[in-house]
Order: C-alpha cells, then sequence, then structure tokens
C-alpha cells in the first residue's frame, strides 16, 4: 500500500517523532548528544525552521517544529543522515539506524493540541533530562551489565549461570527479573538486546522487566544502594 503524502508546506506545525530501528538506542554517550545537537541548532536557522520544543530520550525523540524555508522532509533528512553517518564510523556499526521514516502530526492553529503537544514534549523533555543524568552517573560510577549481573548474584546467592538459565525456580525467576528491570530501567539496554543476550522472547524480557519492578518496589532495592 503507497504511503500518503505528508502536508509539508511553509510555515506548517509539526509534531515530530524519530524512533531506532527496533527500539535500539540512538544516543549512546554525551558525544552522540553533542553532535546531533549541534547539527540541529545548525539547520534551524540555516532553514529557518522554528523549534518550540524537544526532548530527546534513549532510543527516540519528540519535536514541535514550524517549517520554514525549507520543508519538514529535506530539514529531517538533512539531520538524520549526518548524524546517522557519523554515529555508525564512530560505533563501527553498518545500516540504518532509524526505524522508517520520521513520524509527523499536523497541529491547526488554534487547536487546544498545540498546547498539549506542548506539554507533552515538554514533559518528556524533563524525563529526559532525568533519565539521562542517571544513566551518565551510573556509567561514571563504573555500572554495566557484569556489575549488575554482580549484584543480583550477591542480593540471590546465585550464580551468573543461574541468572542466563531458563530455570523457573523462584530464586533464579526473580534474580533474573531484577537483572532485567535494572539493565532497562537503570542502564538504559533495549529489551531486544537483553532478549538476545538472554537467549529469550522479547514478551518474556517485558514480563521479566516487570517481575523486576515489582521486587524492587516491594524489597526496597535499588542499584546504588
Amino acid at each position: 500500500m503507497p504511503r500518503l503524502a505528508r502536508l509539508d508546506a511553509p510555515g506548517i506545525l509539526h509534531h515530530v517523532i524519530i524512533r531506532g530501528i527496533e527500539r535500539r538506542r540512538i544516543f549512546r554517550d554525551s558525544k552522540d548528544l553533542d553532535d546531533f545537537l549541534a547539527r540541529f541548532g545548525n539547520l534551524i536557522p540555516e532553514t529557518k525552521t522554528a523549534c518550540y520544543a524537544w526532548a530527546l530520550l534513549t532510543n527516540h525523540a519528540h519535536f514541535l517544529l514550524r517549517t520554514g524555508d525549507s520543508s519538514l522532509a529535506t530539514f529531517m533528512r538533512r539531520l538524520l543522515t549526518g548524524y546517522v553517518g557519523q554515529f555508525n564510523r564512530r560505533h563501527k556499526r553498518h545500516g540504518p539506524l532509524f526505524q522508517n521514516r520520521f513520524k509527523s502530526i499536523v497541529c491547526q492553529e488554534g487547536d487546544d493540541r498545540i498546547l498539549g503537544d506542548s506539554e507533552f514534549v515538554h514533559e518528556m523533555l524533563k524525563k529526559a533530562d532525568d533519565r539521562f543524568d542517571r544513566y551518565y552517573e551510573l556509567k561514571r560510577l563504573g555500572y554495566n551489565l557484569e556489575s549488575v549481573e554482580a549484584k543480583v548474584c550477591r542480593i540471590y546467592d546465585v550464580s551468573v549461570e543461574d541468572i542466563y538459565s531458563k530455570s523457573r525456580e523462584k530464586v533464579k525467576a526473580e534474580a533474573r527479573g531484577l537483572f532485567c528491570y535494572w539493565a532497562v530501567r537503570e542502564l538504559g539496554y533495549s529489551m531486544l538486546e537483553l532478549a538476545r543476550r538472554l537467549r529469550m522472547s522479547q514478551p518474556g524480557v517485558v514480563y521479566a522487566v516487570r517481575r523486576g519492578e515489582r521486587l524492587a518496589t516491594e524489597k526496597w532495592l535499588a542499584l546504588t544502594g
């Protein structure tokens, strides 16, 4: 089925969303963020595009943009193509980084949704700030998957092999759940990455993360505690 044409003319206000392919991270470190923001900041005045709000999260991003001299398609192509090339070179990878093309939602003038979209994006920005602050603090302290494994093993008195086993024994299942929860929610790993690492299905990892969140809440368990 052919794609529908976008409403893409000068002066149109768009809520734009980009997502990592297979929900993978599109920003791995501060250098990625700096590179993306530098490109974004240069294109805004160059194309006379207005940006009212933006939020960069681990595997997706939101923007509230009003097009100027360049179409939204041109703006996003220049932004994303250059960024992906640099990202792939830095991280020694190949292939696409973003899921399909970007998504854009036209905001009608006078529509209350404009305010709603702006508030939504700003709320995402606050969450992104909190999440990246937490993520980089954990990295600075030396936390990674191996250190999370070690902490979970100490808490449950199990081995790393037990975490990676497919055993449904309660203690091993709980250890696996807590590991998945901290890896996804604290360190920012995607559920797809964990599914491959643990040789589990993605729905299985989703369930494990939920189990781990419940355990962490009920038992007052914190990764840095």
